[in-house]
């Protein structure tokens, strides 16, 4: 006679079965029992399980929002990707490759040649501090990004302030 299978049949399942050896560390085993841990907080009002880190205070105030700062690496990966295809190859399509190239004294000469710096303005010492055309801060007047070392920082009262 044919059996019906129901709701409330079961049917016989194997299971899973491990050959090699457990990768848990088992000596952590007390450490990691929430009754152990019960225990502890109810004779000395502490939580000790928890991560041991050192809380810092200061003044952030300066410290730009998350959103501003995500919108300053846009632009700066924008206008990274303004560059001619020849020029970001030269930088691996890497922006940090062509600003620690940029930052070093003794690419200049090339960094003139490419394009990336305004000759006069660096001899004059004139880098514009507010922000460029592409949203850069340290940018020369003609767009071009600068020597970060000779940009001046925002005066407080100043439009530079970020916003």
């Amino acid at each position: 006679m044919p059996k019906f299978r129901t709701a409330y049949d079961r049917d016989l399942v194997e299971g899973i079965t491990f050959d090699e050896p457990s990768m848990a560390q088992q000596h952590f085993k007390d450490e990691c029992d929430v009754n152990n841990i019960l225990r502890k907080y109810e004779s000395t009002g502490l939580v000790t399980h928890v991560a041991n880190g050192t809380p810092s205070y200061g003044d952030f105030s300066s410290v730009l929002e998350f959103q501003q700062a995500q919108n300053i690496l846009i632009e700066a990966q924008d206008a990274f990707e303004a560059l001619p295809a020849s020029l970001r190859k030269r930088f691996d399509n890497d922006p940090a490759v062509m600003l620690e190239f940029i930052e070093n004294p003794d690419n200049r000469e090339e960094a003139e040649k490419l394009g990336l710096v305004n000759k006069q303005s660096l001899e004059a010492g004139k880098v514009a501090g507010s922000v460029g055309s592409a949203g850069l801060p340290g940018q020369l007047s003609n767009g071009s990004i600068g020597d970060s070392s000779k940009v001046e920082p925002p005066r407080e009262g100043s439009e530079q302030l970020p916003t």
